[in-house]
């Protein structure tokens, strides 16, 4: 195992430069060291906590990692491995452990039991690790090794500054160590996306790429439809970057999906694609602007200037339809009693959801409408928006092409009036839905005209 990382970590090596390159055009010394710094804490539960952490952690480094020289702080213009050890005796004002609630987003394995006893938790093991990019795979290597062990040994629970996610020991050596296989690490067991309303529309960004010496990547205004594919895009993209594709001079990069060399990574998205998907393209980035919150890292966006479209979210959706594919089907059918009725008990309930889009809906949950627009033959063509904004008319994103309207295309935005809705379907963060009984409806009809003929 260790021969094969370090095969992947030379070839990885004459492609890490650029980020430094980057770093250096946008402000850093050029006289700056730039070594791969992290920090990665563990919590003492304190019913458990019946070793000297200090002498522990210190023996075990000595031990498991011998190759880090202990260091009581950084100095990045070393060539070596360095471990900072710190200990915190009073964790809640030093370094105050996630809450309960924050437990449930983002702890991994972490028993109601001992999320209790984390708020009690008054010692913390602070781990610093820095190394030269030489020690980008193998460096990591070992400080997980290292981690998982005296975790291990101290009953604790792991914190990553990075990606600010806690662990149990167990789940720390699956999702980190045991996932890493012969084809290296696979970047979403070592990385976290956060994604969040940011104005009408959703921001997404990685957090933890810094580890592995390369920018963490964003994703501008997009709608909440489309967050598991822009997640995958991210992924891709990170992914690609660690197995030692080039940004070129003009930010761009390219990615073939089939490519990829981390099997399971590519799998799982493979598994996501329409027939029609390219599942490749050259995608151009640029410098993303930081906001609050953000990882202390390089950023690059994701830049969809170039694709086709009037507006940002249909160039999104052009890119989307063309790398993952797409498919749409459009079903001829009257209105009958049956339907109409259904459609009268979906209007009743639009007030309700208007109050509930105001108020502000949970992360990942979002309404689409069904609304008539109107073709070139004085014709209706039904089609599903997702609301954007709710007042006296209804601002919305277009969810699909239509089929006889060819001034529009998905991404649009549009208005429409309360009065035209035909339906609804609300879209929960767990993946539940409620509503669209028309589409049900029209979906049956379908199905018994196909089996009829």
């Amino acid at each position: 195992m260790k021969n094969l990382i370090i095969t992947v970590s030379l070839m990885l090596l004459s492609q890490l430069g650029w980020t430094l390159e980057n770093n250096k055009s946008n402000g850093a010394n050029d006289n700056e060291t730039h070594n791969i710094s992290y920090q990665f804490a563990i919590y003492l539960i304190p019913d458990c906590a019946k070793k000297d952490p200090a002498k522990t952690a210190t023996t075990h480094a000595q031990t498991h990692i011998p190759n880090f020289n202990l260091t009581t702080s950084i100095n990045t213009s070393t060539k070596k491995p360095l471990l900072d050890i710190n200990i915190i005796n009073d964790a809640h004002t030093e370094y105050s452990p996630p809450d309960e609630q924050s437990l449930h987003y983002f702890g991994h394995d972490i028993s109601a039991e001992d999320g209790k006893k984390l708020q009690k938790s008054t010692t913390a093991i602070i781990l610093n690790f820095s190394y030269p990019i030489d020690y980008v795979l193998t460096g990591m290597q070992d400080a997980l090794s290292f981690t998982h062990k005296l975790a291990e040994t101290c009953n604790g629970l792991i914190w990553d500054e990075s990606t600010r996610e806690i662990f149990s020991p167990n789940e720390w050596h699956k999702r980190r160590i045991a996932s890493w296989g012969k084809d290296g690490p696979n970047i979403t067991k070592h990385t976290v996306i956060h994604a969040y309303k940011n104005t009408e529309f959703i921001r997404a960004i990685s957090l933890g790429m810094q580890k592995f010496n390369l920018p963490d990547i964003v994703i501008n205004d997009f709608t909440w439809t489309n967050n598991d594919p822009m997640a995958h895009l991210i992924n891709i993209v990170g992914q690609s970057l660690l197995e030692g594709n080039k940004v070129d001079d003009g930010l761009t990069l390219r990615v073939n999906l089939h490519k990829i060399r981390n099997e399971t990574l590519k799998k799982s998205i493979l598994l996501s694609l329409k027939e029609n998907a390219s599942a490749q393209a050259v995608i151009p980035l640029k410098p993303a602007k930081p906001e609050e919150g953000d990882p202390d890292n390089y950023l690059l966006e994701i830049d969809f200037g170039n694709q086709q479209g009037n507006g940002l979210q249909e160039k999104q959706e052009a890119f989307i339809s063309r790398f993952f594919g797409s498919e749409d089907k459009v079903i001829y059918v009257n209105h009958d009693e049956e339907i109409k009725a259904a459609s009268a008990a979906a209007k009743k309930k639009l007030p309700q959801l208007k109050k509930d889009f105001n108020k502000g809906l949970k992360p990942g949950e979002y309404i689409y409408l069904k609304a008539p627009f109107k073709t070139p033959e004085d014709t209706n063509e039904w089609m599903w928006i997702e609301v954007i904004g709710w007042g006296d008319t209804i601002k919305g994103i277009l969810q699909n092409d239509p089929f006889n309207i060819p001034t529009l295309r998905a991404g649009a935005e549009v208005y429409v009036s309360k009065d035209e809705i035909f339906d609804y379907l609300r879209n929960f963060p767990d993946g539940t839905t409620e509503g669209n009984e028309t589409g049900k409806l029209i979906q049956a009809f379908e199905d018994s005209k196909n089996n009829s003929e």
